[in-house]
């Protein structure tokens, strides 16, 4: 015997949950759970953190614990861009 099946809702009606879970790297005790919810109407997230937050560290690069590291100095930066306006790129060497 055939039964047919209802049909399926519009995708106007479709609610969908979605959950993203993600450990501190230097504390596995701070958890961050984001849960958001997709609609065709609207779209709505939530962020949730358990545990205590492990003070920030400094860069593995940094010279002292007071002095962030920093990749490029500004000054660096300048002389690049300046070098730009008569060089190839490909023949500007970072110092």
């Amino acid at each position: 015997m055939f039964i047919a099946v209802d049909l399926q809702p519009d995708e106007t009606q479709l609610v969908v949950l979605h959950r993203y879970y993600a450990k501190h790297s230097q504390s596995p005790q701070y958890i961050k759970r984001m849960s958001w919810i997709e609609s065709a109407v609207c779209s709505i997230a939530v962020y949730e953190y358990k545990g205590q937050f492990p003070q920030c560290k400094p860069h593995g690069k940094a010279s002292t614990t007071t002095n962030n590291y920093v990749r490029v100095k500004p000054t660096e930066f300048e002389r690049i861009t300046e070098e730009l306006k008569s060089k190839n790129p490909k023949y500007i060497i970072a110092k």
